[in-house]
């Protein structure tokens, strides 16, 4: 059993979808004309509107009744149980006799035979059986039923065809009055209690219908055209060289009864032109003419038989596209099967991973195989349907009335009981009965049919032997596909100018590849082996001899030589698979050989088992490359203070830096001790700092600090510095336990000490000496300078900002579509504008104007007016050193400004920037005003303070003298 939706098995589905397609091409071009021909040939429709019914009704019966005949085409015939754990030969087979049946109705479309669709997939799924399993993968018996259907269906059908064909000449036609005994088929005579029975089993409302409108529609519509007829209706016969084909089809003009010639003065066939009434619109005045053509041999039965009506076959020909209809429905839910059984099939083992097909028929499937048929029938489907509807036998609608009845009874019987007849042959035995019945011996072509019945016998061994050939070449891949033989071998390789060696013996795998008889030579890695490893013969056809003969799997055995390129290979060994093919093959594998011993690679294993080796802790190469980078840090304290001593395993050095803390008082030193060895104690040297006791020489130091020295919990001395350890990384703790086998112990916890408060800058007190910005302006640097000037502003409205968007009014072209940001500082009245960058313009976002006092136009230098944040409003126009800006936005924090402070900016500026925000939906009134009241609020309370503190000196009494010799307060 294989694997559901298997990925390796996904190409086998896709193709057989593809030739299922085919396929079913090729039924449509072939076995559609079964249903349609007739009607074709008796002139009751054309190939165009024959190709347009058999569309819907083929789809419209592959989806409805054909899940029946696919059970029996994909079941019925092979025994799947001995598929069982070979799903894939299953699916390889199902897609072989696909591909034969579809290559045998193409050949046969293509030389117009009608041939069966059913015995073509029938004979493949036989064929490519017998390949795979033998005679034991065929039910034998339902096969045989299935033959017999193919011989009784002709039978049945055209029995079926014979007896209606009879009762409508003995009623219909040879009556005295025929066009009113027609009528009778279409209940317009028909009784009240003939009406009711008919009610009861046919359905009430279908019977209202036909009898109210379709009947008496009918009727007039037949005596207009025959009485048209009558009065514009003239005959003459003609012979012509070749037959033209002409698009009107209508065959209800009145028959000449004039006598007439057995063939032409050239000796061609001849041909009956009638005038017929001008029923559609035509580009010429003069009639249409319609040609008959006869053949020779059928031209002295032609001329004994009698003639239908008009009227009657007008009447017969609606009910033979009704019949021809209802075939095409048969026909697509059974032939549907042809197509899609062995496809379903298929479908089914890659979904379900089993041979049994226990799921039933997917729709959407049969759906596919009804599109495909109609497919075949639009592209060439006219080349059979001219066979069976002209060239088989003459036939008028009451006589492909008949034949469409028999056969689609016949066939729809055998799609609901699940037998896959052949519609073709219902069909071919249909016309022939009928064509006998209606006209003798001489109203059948027996030549063509000899040539249908030839293509019939031929058709399953045919089909069988394509499916045959399709599947072996399919199994010759599948069973070689991804299949390799692998071969152990080896080969000597001198070695010169060595005194150690003299030549090396490098082991090899030989792979040979089935698929495409191809070799590769690939050596496995040996460790310190001194040269290039890996695939020393890339994937290729290898020559074995300089006549151009190629390597095959022949060529390969355990025990031989074999020379590629050059290096001759020994081969020693081979895998299972290899040995178990070659036996299959008939080839006697040799003896296996071990593979000698390489003597440099022993000798090698012989020295390093006996050299002792460093660990990684004792080999300071080994532990650079190992330990580069990585730090094992430890948290420690001295002094209450905090540390953290970081130890280098590659040179075991260590380094010491400080843990600053905020407010801490220290000065930001980042080493304590830089990168170094610190030994354990030293003679005749006090503990002091290392820069110390390097002044008095070389101390004689005994050992230095190690890894093993550092443990959680307990203090080291580094240069006389007692450090306690109190906590890791997650590093230094996996190197302990993985490399030092000594896992540290948990982190020992420290008392927790207060944090130190920031220091807060508070406004200092006034000073009572100078003015209040005397002391205001001591708070805004460490260092006294002289105070700036409205140092009260400042300290209001630091750091709050008027923010505009605005654009260039440009002079210049090239400004034009430049964008800023201008912002208005409250504190110092600086104006600064921003570009704001735009891609593909050329320019850079950035500084335009550094923060400035921007002085208005037209004023002097030496007293000038600045901007004021009353000059920016919505449309404004800013002259900044002669740019000019138009204020196009500004942000929400404008209008709370502006709103905050209504006693400085007149009703036109703040209605402009009401209406503005309005427009944007950025305003909601209750919630902006109050609070930019709130704010307006707490700015006039900061100010108030201020003024007070002002004027609690008088600025002006406090004269130089009085400075001097005023008395010192002393707190």
């Amino acid at each position: 059993m294989s694997i559901p939706y298997d990925e390796s098995l996904i190409w086998i589905v896709v193709v057989g979808f593809i030739v299922a397609f085919i396929l079913a091409f090729g039924i449509g071009a072939n076995d559609v004309a079964n249903s349609f021909g007739t009607s074709v040939g008796a002139g009751v429709l054309t190939i165009f509107q024959a190709c347009i019914l058999a569309t819907f009704f083929e789809i419209a019966g592959a989806v409805l009744i054909g899940y029946k005949v696919s059970d029996t085409v994909r079941k019925g015939i092979l025994d799947v149980s001995l598929y069982e754990g070979h799903e894939k030969e299953l699916m390889i087979g199902l897609m072989s006799s696909l591909a034969g049946s579809g290559i045998w109705l193409l050949l046969a479309t293509a030389f117009r035979l009608p041939i069966s669709g059913t015995h073509s997939i029938v004979g493949a799924t036989v064929g490519f059986s017998l390949v795979c399993k033998g005679t034991a993968g065929v039910k034998w018996i339902a096969l045989v039923h299935i033959a017999a259907s193919w011989f009784a269906s002709p039978v049945l059908s055209g029995f079926v065809s014979f007896v209606i064909f009879w009762i409508l000449k003995t009623f219909v036609l040879q009556s005295n009055k025929p066009f009113e005994q027609g009528l009778l088929l279409m209940l317009d005579q028909m009784p009240w209690w003939g009406s009711l029975i008919a009610a009861l089993l046919l359905g009430s409302l279908v019977a209202l219908i036909v009898h109210v409108f379709v009947v008496p529609w009918q009727n007039r519509r037949i005596l207009l055209v025959s009485r048209d007829n009558a009065e514009k209706a003239a005959t003459t016969t003609t012979h012509f060289g070749a037959c033209q084909d002409q698009k009107e089809t209508t065959v209800l003009s009145v028959i000449s009864e004039g006598p007439c010639s057995d063939s032409s003065s050239n000796g061609n066939a001849k041909s009956e032109l009638t005038v017929v009434p001008q029923l559609r619109g035509n580009s010429s005045e003069s009639p249409l003419l319609m040609s008959t053509q006869v053949d020779a041999e059928n031209a002295e039965a032609d001329a004994g038989v009698d003639e239908e009506q008009p009227e009657v076959s007008r009447l017969f020909a609606f009910l033979q596209v009704l019949t021809a209809a209802f075939g095409s429905f048969a026909h697509g839910g059974n032939d549907v099967s042809n197509a899609i059984g062995p496809l379903i099939g298929l479908w089914a083992v890659y979904a379900e991973g089993s041979a049994r097909q226990e799921a039933g028929t997917p729709l959407l499937i049969l759906l596919y195989g009804g599109l495909g048929i109609a497919a075949g029938l639009w592209v060439w489907g006219r080349r059979v349907i001219r066979t069976l509807g002209q060239d088989l036998a003459r036939i008028t609608p009451t006589t492909g009335f008949a034949i469409e009845v028999g056969a689609a009874v016949t066939v729809l019987l055998a799609s609901k009981i699940g037998l896959p007849v052949s519609t073709t042959h219902c069909k071919v035995g249909s016309v022939v009965c009928v064509g006998w019945a209606s006209r003798g011996g001489e109203g059948v072509s027996w030549r063509l049919f000899r040539n249908i019945a030839f293509a019939w016998l031929i058709t399953v061994p045919v089909a069988g032997c394509l499916s045959a050939g399709c599947m072996a070449i399919f199994r010759q891949t599948m069973i070689f596909a991804q299949k390799c033989l692998r071969f152990k071998a080896y080969f000597r390789q001198e070695v010169l100018n060595s005194p150690h060696e003299h030549y090396r013996l490098r082991h090899v795998n030989i792979i040979y590849y089935l698929e495409d008889d191809t070799l590769c030579v690939i050596e496995p890695v040996v460790d310190n082996a001194g040269f290039q490893q890996g695939k020393l013969v890339r994937r290729d056809r290898v020559r074995k001899s300089a006549k151009g003969d190629l390597f095959i799997w022949k060529d390969f055995n355990v025990g031989i030589d074999a020379c590629i390129y050059g290096t001759v290979y020994h081969i020693v060994d081979c895998d299972p698979f290899t040995k178990e093919f070659l036996t299959s093959q008939g080839i006697d594998v040799g003896e296996r050989e071990s593979l000698p011993v390489d003597p440099y690679t022993e000798q090698r294993n012989i020295k390093s088992t006996t050299t002792p080796t460093t660990t990684i802790i004792d080999d300071p190469r080994r532990r650079f490359l190992q330990y580069d980078g990585m730090v094992l840090s430890f948290d420690a304290t001295w002094n209450g203070d905090r540390y953290r001593v970081m130890y280098f395993p590659t040179d075991d050095t260590v380094a010491i830096g400080e843990i600053h803390e905020r407010n801490d008082g220290k000065d930001p030193v980042p080493m304590l001790l830089r990168r170094t060895r610190v030994p354990k104690d030293w003679k005749n040297l006090p503990a002091r700092h290392p820069s110390i006791y390097m002044e008095y020489g070389d101390p004689e130091v005994v050992e230095y600090c190690t890894p093993r020295d550092f443990r959680l919990g307990e203090t080291i001395l580094l240069f006389g510095r007692s450090f306690l350890l109190h906590d890791c990384d997650a590093f230094t703790r996996k190197y302990y336990s993985d490399v030092l086998g000594t896992p540290q112990p948990s982190a020992v916890p420290l008392p927790t000490r207060a944090e130190r408060p920031a220091p807060r800058h508070d406004v200092p007190p006034h000073i009572k000496f100078g003015s209040p910005e005397d002391t205001y302006a001591s708070c805004l640097s460490f260092l006294p300078r002289a105070p700036r000037k409205n140092v009260i502003r400042q300290l209001a409205n630091f750091p709050k900002k008027l923010r505009y968007s605005a654009r260039m009014d440009a002079a210049h072209p090239e400004d034009e579509h430049r964008d800023f940001v201008l912002e208005y500082n409250l504190s110092d009245g600086a104006v600064r504008i921003n570009e704001i960058e735009k891609r593909n313009s050329g320019r850079h976002e950035g500084c335009f104007l550094s923060s400035r006092r921007v002085p208005k136009p037209g004023t002097g230098r030496d007293d000038p007016e600045y901007y004021t944040p009353r000059d920016f409003f919505i449309g404004a126009r800013i002259d900044v050193f002669n740019h000019r800006f138009i204020i196009t936005g500004a942000d929400l924090f404008v209008y709370r400004y502006v709103e905050a402070n209504r006693d400085k900016f007149c009703q036109e500026v703040r209605e402009n920037l009401r209406n503005y925000f309005l427009q944007q939906g950025m305003l909601r009134d209750d919630v902006d005003v109050e609070a930019g009241k709130k704010q307006a609020e707490d700015e006039r309370k900061l100010l108030a303070n201020a003024k007070a503190l002002e004027d609690d000196v008088d600025v002006n009494a406090c004269t130089g003298e009085k400075f001097r010799t005023a008395p010192v307060v002393e707190n």
